[in-house]
């Protein structure tokens, strides 16, 4: 189980997403968040089973 700040591992993200009928987003659709202007310095998994920082300014 992850420590920190960061509490679910892949399984169990998918998992918490399910619980609220929602699914983990596609790289794509993060790209398409990203270019929008989303900047949250925080890891986030994705569907294909990597993790991303959707960050646009150096931290």
């Amino acid at each position: 189980h992850p420590t920190g700040h960061y509490k679910y591992d892949l399984e169990e993200a998918k998992l918490a997403c399910a619980e609220k009928n929602a699914t983990l987003a596609s790289y794509h659709q993060l790209y398409e968040a990203w270019q929008d202007g989303l900047d949250v310095c925080a890891c986030a998994w994705l569907l294909d089973g990597t993790a991303r920082y959707p960050t646009q300014t150096a931290r």
